[in-house]
């Protein structure tokens, strides 16, 4: 999101669909791919930060979506999105040399 943002608001990108769970705040118009009937396509890109109130709204007027969560519960992100993209990229012969 952030890298295209400020094209989509400049007129020289139009998305059609986002890969989220929820719509974005910064384009809330933009539907989700679910939504699009594409369901089942989610990436994330994410970041853990601390709770930094700096931090935060920079991501924020990026166009990132920000939650908190548990470190406990962020492990359970982390090992679900590897385990994701790691059975795809063996379902696709994707190999890393």
């Amino acid at each position: 999101m952030a890298s295209a943002l400020a094209s989509v608001k400049g007129g020289k990108l139009t998305p059609v669909a986002l890969a989220g769970q929820r719509r974005s705040p910064a384009l809330p118009d933009v539907p989700t791919f679910a939504e699009a009937g594409l369901a089942g396509y989610e990436m994330y890109e994410w970041n853990a930060v601390l709770a930094d109130r700096e931090i935060n709204a920079r991501l924020i007027s990026l166009g990132a979506g920000v939650m908190g969560s548990t470190s406990v519960e962020l492990d359970r992100f982390r090992r679900a999105e590897i385990a994701k993209w790691s059975k795809l990229a063996k379902q696709s012969h994707i190999e890393l040399d």
